[in-house]
């Protein structure tokens, strides 16, 4: 999931047109001074200057925090939810509607037997099921089984059954928010929000 900052800013880090600005407007004409009294005149207008840049440049600093504060809030769910993913095996799957052709059918349960998560996209937030686990050949009776490329999973780690299971139901809709999917086994709940959360059946070793 890609997180873009509100506002026309350049990448974090940079100086923003807008702040270099304040800066030149801070900074006097200079002339060369022809006596002490216009020297004295000239370092104190400078000392003001400088104060007023430090000022501006706090600023945006605490800005450029609160933005990185932001962003890293933003997808704090969605790195739990890669945590929670990646590298654990599942249950149940989500077809995409598409392959379920009348040929294929519809199968009232689908149940892999061995599989696991690799990554998240970040583009599509898809969640993606390795080719070379098995879990696609357990599948083929679906279109093939190369075709499913969404899955929910069923076990949760020892660090993250501190969270409620609604949170994790949660999470797992926000990535799947605009999939169009269509999930086994499946309620009228399910059917509705395109999703199936399965039981916690056990531990990983």
């Amino acid at each position: 999931m890609l997180v873009v900052l509100a506002g026309d800013n350049p990448p974090i880090g940079g100086v923003t047109v807008a702040q270099e600005t304040a800066i030149q407007q801070e900074v006097p004409e200079v002339t060369a001074p022809t006596s002490v009294e216009e020297l004295e005149e000239l370092l104190r207008q400078l000392g003001e200057a400088a104060r007023r840049i430090e000022h501006i440049n706090a600023r945006t600093a605490r800005r450029i925090a609160r933005e990185q504060q932001s962003a890293a809030e933003e997808l704090r769910p969605f790195k739990a939810l890669y945590d929670l993913l990646s590298g654990l095996i599942f249950d149940y799957v989500i077809a995409n509607r598409d392959v379920l052709t009348k040929e294929n059918g519809t199968p009232t349960q689908v149940r892999l037997r061995q599989g696991t998560i690799k990554f998240i996209s970040d583009t599509t937030g898809t969640l993606v099921i390795d080719d070379e686990d098995g879990a696609i050949k357990a599948l083929e009776g679906i279109a093939g089984g190369r075709e499913l490329v969404k899955t929910t999973k069923s076990i949760i780690k020892d660090q993250l059954k501190r969270s409620p299971l609604l949170e994790l139901i949660t999470q797992v809709r926000v990535v799947y928010k605009k999939t169009v999917a269509i999930s086994f086994p499946k309620t009228d709940s399910d059917i509705r929000q395109g999703i199936t959360i399965s039981p916690i059946k056990r531990e990983l070793s």
